[in-house]
């Protein structure tokens, strides 16, 4: 779902985010990245700001390599 850009990937992924598995946190987070609109970009922001989970920021960064930086811009000063 995540490589069609379809906005309900957002809904499917979001559950992920919340599994024991690292692997699976993080793959949730990435498919996003396809997903062009300002609920995935607020979506991927809130997960570059998950303090207390690695997996979910490490998704995020990934994530946001595939998507438009300038909305993106102030979560990752904020984890740099």
């Amino acid at each position: 779902m995540g490589n069609t850009g379809d906005a309900r990937t957002i809904a499917l992924a979001d559950p992920f985010t919340r599994h024991p598995s690292r692997a699976v946190r993080e793959a949730a987070v990435g498919a996003v990245r396809f997903v062009a609109s300002p609920e995935a970009d607020a979506w991927v922001a809130a997960k570059l700001a998950a303090r207390d989970d690695e997996a979910l920021r490490v998704g995020a960064v990934r994530a946001a390599g595939f998507r438009a930086l300038e909305p993106l811009g102030d979560a990752l000063a904020a984890l740099l």
